[in-house]
């Protein structure tokens, strides 16, 4: 508890001061009067003044603020200080001190992103084919293992995710795919198969494919890893968007909003499961409170924006009592927000629990993950069934609803199922087949007589309700094996 308290302290610390560093460094960059530069708000703890600037810790760690010179219009301002106000200064070097404090957290995130794959903790995959899918688009065409994709449709692909993007990408059209094999260069024709399929809000798509497997990893170069790395943070900053923009036409609901504690457990659950993924988190974290502050509402960075916009458009400045009725009704619905996400929070809390996975690519449970993280259902990855099984002994009274297991990471269902079922009789086991092969799995609930899980393809079911029938189906075999010890 206390280690993912100073967990979650440090990361938002992180994450404020080097968006607070944004607004002050360009502060003075622009000869502006910084008068506090301070992490969290209320009372001040401790800190130290030099020059004109107080630079503090505050009470209560959930924000912070760089107080300038005649930052409020409405501000008496000396003669002496008018050089340093803030209101005094034109329109455009307003515009740049409000931008860079998200700006700055973009800046954060891309530098995490660029030294996680620099350092290998995100992977690159080569395009070289390590397994053809027997009778698929590319088997038919004639590709083969250890073909290494050169372009498609005469794009250059360099790395596994590109040539997934083309091929997704393609609504369905012919593809003209150049491969190097056996140092030639060969030319195939591949019709992509249509794959139903759903986004990560459960929205029905048309997904791609032409039934190629693998991708070598490698380590990229300095400038190559702060291209990936500028692609990730660009990846965040879109699906972010593009989040926000479904919450505002009702797509994602309400209740999937989490506040400061969802972040801080989330946070200390990625710290537990080590510093890769909690500085992931950290990234992902930075991107959202970027965009969040870029949203056109008084009080954030983005109103300031829009005022000054105004301002720009109609040569002077919005009236003072416009700006205050805008910052009341602003802070009116920040307080209401807070107090959803915090409902939100309460009821992850109340309802919490776990559900564990086995599938690196995340593509199995992508589209059902939100339902499950807005039903207090927190999510943990583990690459293996062993650290399945490492987890569950080292965490004996942790609370687990579920385990997915996907078929296309772990080959034996059944025996991953009886070794979770000893350790943990009580966990529901969700088996998630892989695209062509879901008469390998029974379509029987029993194993062994006794332990209770569930065959179903994601794509068609509800995973809350799978979840639900899975625990149930369990919880039903215990007491049928409870009754029959007792006799």
């Amino acid at each position: 508890m206390f280690a993912t308290l100073f967990v979650f302290i440090l990361v938002l610390g992180l994450l404020v001061f080097a968006h607070e560093l944004g607004h002050f460094l360009f502060a003075r960059l622009f000869k502006v009067g910084v008068e506090t530069f301070s992490l969290g708000f209320g009372p001040r703890l401790f800190g130290f003044k030099r020059g004109m600037t107080d630079y503090r810790v505050s009470a209560v760690p959930l924000g912070g603020y760089v107080k300038m010179v005649g930052e409020d219009p409405g501000d008496d301002i000396s003669p002496e200080k008018a050089a340093l106000s803030f209101s005094h200064k034109p329109v455009f070097v307003r515009a740049f001190i409000a931008a860079f404090g998200p700006l700055f957290n973009l800046l954060l995130a891309l530098v995490i992103f660029w030294m996680m794959f620099q350092l290998g903790g995100l992977r690159i995959m080569s395009p070289v084919i390590e397994g053809v899918s027997e009778d698929s688009p590319a088997a038919v065409a004639g590709m083969e293992a250890q073909d290494t994709v050169l372009s498609i449709n005469g794009k250059k692909v360099k790395d596994w995710s590109r040539m997934a993007e083309l091929i997704a990408n393609s609504n369905g059209r012919p593809l003209q795919v150049e491969v190097l094999r056996d140092e030639k260069v060969i030319s195939f024709l591949i019709l992509p198969d249509e794959v139903p399929g759903r986004n990560i809000l459960g929205e029905a798509q048309t997904n791609y494919r032409i039934g190629v497997e693998g991708g070598q990893i490698r380590k990229p170069g300095p400038i190559e890893a702060f291209v990936y790395g500028s692609r990730e943070t660009w990846e965040w900053v879109r699906l972010t968007g593009w989040f926000v923009s479904k919450m505002f036409t009702g797509t994602v609901p309400i209740k999937a909003m989490g506040g400061p504690i969802q972040i801080a457990r989330e946070t200390g659950r990625q710290a537990r499961a080590g510093i890769v993924n909690l500085f992931y988190l950290v990234a992902v974290l930075s991107v959202n409170l970027a965009l969040i502050n870029l949203l056109p509402i008084p009080i954030l960075d983005g109103g300031h924006l829009l005022f000054l916009a105004i301002e720009a458009i109609r040569k002077k400045p919005v009236s003072i009592k416009v700006r205050e009725i805008s910052t009341q009704v602003g802070l009116a619905l920040l307080v209401g927000l807070m107090m959803v996400v915090f409902y939100n929070d309460f009821m992850r809390v109340r309802d919490s629990g776990n559900v564990i996975f086995v599938d690196d690519e995340k593509s199995s449970i992508a589209a059902h993950r939100l339902r499950l993280e807005s039903a207090g259902k927190s999510m943990i990855q583990a690459g293996s069934v062993e650290r399945i099984l490492i987890f569950l002994e080292e965490n004996p009274n942790e609370k687990v609803d579920a385990i997915i297991l996907s078929q296309e990471q772990v080959s034996d269902i059944d025996e991953a199922t009886r070794k979770i079922k000893e350790l943990r009789p009580d966990i529901a086991i969700i088996a998630i087949a892989a695209e062509g092969h879901e008469e390998d799995l029974p379509d029987t609930p029993v194993i062994s007589g006794l332990f209770a899980w569930l065959y179903h393809p994601l794509e068609h079911q509800d995973i809350l309700g799978a979840l639900e029938q899975a625990r149930k189906e369990a919880q039903e075999k215990e007491s049928v094996q409870a009754e029959q010890d007792n006799q």
